[in-house]
């Protein structure tokens, strides 16, 4: 599945990409606005269920939220909201390469890399 998040997606292109958004996938992006005392921001996670609703939940360095019922139109506002923090950072992931361990310890490492360069800048 291919979609692409930039500053111009509207709403109706977030709406109709849910909609056919595949179960057994995962939705991953950047919450630019989730207030943290350590960390900006948080990276948020999503499932669509068998009844068609979603589940996200959030995480950052070291901590993840339990998974919380969310509905489409909140999803949708959610991720119009966040879009121009998403460049690079918006990807759709087969579940079970999501839940790799090989793919967790690179996701990690690049997590690292990007706050190690954000402080040298």
């Amino acid at each position: 599945m291919d979609f692409k998040l930039t500053d111009q997606t509207t709403l109706i292109e977030i709406q109709d990409f849910l909609k056919a958004f595949p179960m057994r996938h995962v939705l991953n992006f950047y919450d630019n606005f989730y207030e943290q005392i350590s960390d900006p921001g948080a990276y948020v996670s999503v499932q669509k269920l068998k009844d068609s609703s979603f589940a996200y939940r959030l995480g950052n360095h070291g901590w993840t939220s339990e998974w919380t019922a969310i509905t489409e139109n909140e999803l949708v506002d959610y991720i119009y909201k966040n879009r121009d923090f998403n460049e690079g950072k918006f990807e759709i992931v087969p579940f079970d390469k999501w839940t790799n361990p090989a793919r967790l310890k690179k996701r990690k490492i690049t997590l690292l890399l990007e706050k190690i360069a954000s402080y040298l800048k």
